[in-house]
């Protein structure tokens, strides 16, 4: 539920963004268990990023970014370089 207003904590910042889409998507898509507090590998994987994908707010600085076009990865991480080779 919102009043009329957003919540710019609970926002996702371009950087985590762009993280989850070069990087984590597949660890996410292909686990079981759904909370990353279940992960056994949950601190190598989410790093310093660990706030914004297990705790309440995501945005700590609650400040929203300027619109971004994420029609094609702006990072390339492990996952983005894969896709990038699948023909």
């Amino acid at each position: 539920i919102h009043w009329n207003h957003y919540e710019a904590k609970q926002y996702r910042t371009h950087d985590h963004v762009d993280h989850y889409e070069s990087t984590l998507r597949p660890f996410f898509m292909y686990r079981d268990e759904e909370s990353v507090d279940d992960w056994p590998d949950t601190k190598e994987k989410l790093g310093e990023r660990y706030e914004a994908y297990a705790g309440q707010i995501t945005n700590m600085s609650g400040k929203l970014e300027e619109v971004a076009d994420f029609s094609s990865p702006r990072t390339l991480g492990q996952a983005t370089k894969r896709r990038q080779l699948d023909p």
